[in-house]
């Protein structure tokens, strides 16, 4: 396989992974990736001169392009609260418990036809009704759950 095919999967993995993981740096090396495979399709460079021209490339296009391209992709939300006080009906929000929860120990819950990790100071086994009563302490990304008593 020529070495600017395998620069270019590369760059196809990276970018995948990026759609997968959270945090937006990963383009910045399947753009690196997509650089060196250019240079090595038009040039006869070694092998670490292809490392290099990625690791430049690279870093040089997350310092000049990660700010500006966080700021389009990420978007704003018109008559939003201000941080820390955006609610947008999930406090109170009854859901299903998928995976048991138990103090300490992170279960999941289904809302809103999404999955997302749960913590309560109650056992809550698969299958229960749970009410959001807040946010995580890790963030926005996983909630606190009480059982609903039906």
């Amino acid at each position: 396989m020529r070495a600017y095919v395998i620069w270019f999967l590369i760059g196809a993995v990276f970018l995948f992974l990026e759609m997968q993981l959270p945090g937006f740096i990963l383009f910045f090396f399947a753009i690196g990736a997509w650089v060196a495979a250019l240079a090595v399709a038009f040039l006869d460079i070694s092998l670490s001169q292809q490392i290099l021209i990625f690791t430049v490339s690279s870093v040089v296009s997350l310092v000049i392009l990660r700010a500006y391209l966080k700021r389009v992709f990420h978007g704003h939300l018109i008559g939003s609260a201000p941080d820390g006080e955006f609610d947008d009906g999930v406090m109170g929000s009854i859901v299903s418990v998928v995976e048991p929860i138990r103090p300490n120990t992170p279960g999941k819950i289904k809302y809103r036809g999404s999955y997302w990790k749960a913590y309560s100071d109650e056992v809550l086994q698969a299958g229960d009704s749970a009410r959001i009563v807040s946010y995580a302490e890790e963030g926005h990304a996983a909630f606190r759950v009480r059982k609903v008593e039906e």
